[in-house]
């Protein structure tokens, strides 16, 4: 098997999230946002994956054919 992190600010996470699911959402969004953050404080899933992407690059790259590869340090 192979795990790949797709990573976006929460800012990012949520604009994108009202985009597709409305303004009507928010109180939703909010809270999943709120639950996740505890999630991963308490189980760092994203120190044990293979690759980690960036889900919101701003250096050129087509988004459909191509992702960018975040570098980090593994201990």
């Amino acid at each position: 098997s192979y795990s790949i992190w797709v990573e976006a600010s929460s800012a990012v996470r949520l604009r994108r999230g009202l985009e597709r699911d409305g303004a009507a959402a928010r109180e939703q969004w909010a809270r999943w946002q709120a639950e996740e953050d505890a999630f991963y404080a308490k189980d760092p899933v994203r120190e044990r994956v293979d690759l980690v992407v960036d889900g919101a690059s701003a250096l050129p790259h087509d988004p459909e054919t191509e992702c960018i590869r975040l570098l980090r340090s593994r201990g």
